[in-house]
């Protein structure tokens, strides 16, 4: 379904020159938000789960994967 992409923040790491940030949406379930650089990563762990969303700092909107 069209979960909200309204999120909370909760936690923000540097792996390298990578960025892994971890929100919350409205509906309570975490999900990772990276750069949108990441999207080319077809074979992220993440990316089965259907969970994982590509975050553009520049426009500041998510995106679903």
């Amino acid at each position: 379904g069209n979960a909200s992409l309204a999120v909370e923040i909760v936690d923000a790491a540097f792996f390298g020159d990578r960025r892994r940030v971890v929100a919350r949406t409205a509906s309570g379930d975490e999900i990772d938000v990276r750069p949108t650089s990441d999207a080319a990563e077809p074979d992220s762990a993440d990316a089965a789960s259907g969970r994982q969303i590509f975050f553009d700092p520049a426009s500041a909107f998510l995106f679903p994967a």
